[in-house]
């Protein structure tokens, strides 16, 4: 069937509550480090296969990226010039080519953010546009059809702030207030109260959001002036954290008083969120080990992951999760694709083990079976 496909992408990429805006040449000059699946190249490290005894490997050509947004199989990338680039798995007018070198995506400039999925790409400049390409085939760039382009095109909604992508769905924050989805639904993913695939951006209901995390079929978002916990879409291992398993296809508020929370992150049936002092909790299936707890095999509410403290940032892969805490990157979950970044890692774990090669990390995104970190 076709909604199947949708369960096999996600990209989380972390988001702060300051609206983005483009880092100015020289500001800083990070080094992309990345681990996992490399069938297609999607780590950009010049070749297809096995990572091997590269893990983490650094991302080739040496451009000074702000932001890479990892799909599956596909990665974008910002530049600090507000360029983007791409590589991995991408579509031509007759098939699919892997693109192991990144590659600049034509007619964009002044980008501000980046998102991507499966082998589509979203990008905002800094006038507040957005534009896609790509595959299409559930609507998800949200052009009013279902052909795919080769190269970016205008996305029909207001000026917008923050735009965020997954599977075969997609979000944009606009300066009006308002939060729009498109794309894939049949879990209700897009929260706009049904399961009906859309071609254009329509309104969610939730007032202002602050940050979202579009998960594999989940999402989670921060709202209002006391940024409280949404979630909606699919429930099935209790990811929405509201002490069900039943789907929500509408924002519903997630148990719990959490408070000062600043992030989050939706993996594939799990779900992250950070306060501002540094902790984090974690929910929804455990059956990797990805809540950081043992014993049991899935949690239907949030509840406060030990091990870490003074986390930074937070991202979440199909069955991982990562934190940076003090420069450094730490996993736990599924060592499966190397998503523990060691391809040596002979179990799936349930404490943080601290990723190779990662200090003065700044930032950490991950995809479905991808994990990046930019390292001053």
């Amino acid at each position: 069937m076709r909604h199947t496909r949708a369960l096999t992408v996600l990209t989380v990429v972390i988001t702060l509550l300051a609206a983005a805006v483009p880092a100015p040449a020289g500001a800083f000059a990070p080094l992309a480090k990345a681990w996992g699946s490399n069938f297609h190249g999607e780590l950009g490290g010049g070749f297809t296969g096995p990572v091997g005894g590269h893990d983490p490997l650094t991302v080739v050509n040496g451009h000074q990226y702000a932001e890479v947004a990892p799909g599956l199989a596909y990665t974008v990338a910002r530049d600090t010039l507000g360029r983007v680039w791409h590589w991995g798995d991408y579509i031509t007018a007759t098939g699919t080519r892997d693109i192991v070198n990144p590659e600049q995506v034509p007619g964009l400039t002044g980008v501000v953010d980046v998102a991507a999925g499966r082998s589509f790409g979203l990008a905002l400049k800094s006038d507040g546009t957005v534009h896609a390409w790509g595959t299409n085939d559930f609507g998800q760039l949200g052009v009013g059809d279902l052909d795919q382009r080769l190269t970016p095109v205008p996305v029909g909604v207001p000026q917008t702030t923050k735009i965020y992508a997954s599977s075969m769905h997609a979000f944009a924050i606009g300066a009006n207030g308002n939060t729009y989805a498109w794309g894939d639904n049949y879990y209700g993913q897009l929260g706009d109260g049904t399961t009906i695939e859309r071609h254009a951006p329509r309104v969610i209901s939730l007032g202002q959001i602050s940050t979202l995390s579009a998960g594999e079929t989940h999402t989670l978002a921060l709202s209002g002036g006391t940024n409280e916990l949404f979630a909606w879409g699919d429930n099935s291992k209790g990811q929405l954290g509201d002490g069900t398993t039943t789907r929500r296809p509408q924002p519903t508020k997630v148990l719990g008083n959490l408070y000062g929370l600043t992030a989050v992150a939706a993996g594939g049936s799990h779900s992250m969120a950070m306060g501002g002092s540094g902790f984090v909790v974690t929910w929804g299936s455990n059956a990797n080990l990805q809540l950081g707890v043992s014993g049991v095999a899935y949690r239907l509410q949030p509840e406060l992951a030990p091990h870490v403290g003074g986390v930074t940032r937070i991202a979440a892969s199909r069955d991982s999760s990562y934190v940076v805490q003090g420069g450094k990157v730490y996993s736990w979950g599924s060592r499966s694709f190397c998503m523990l970044g060691a391809c040596g890692a002979p179990f799936d774990r349930d404490t943080p083990f601290e990723v190779p090669g990662m200090t003065g990390a700044r930032e950490i995104t991950a995809g479905p079976l991808t994990a990046f970190v930019l390292i001053a």
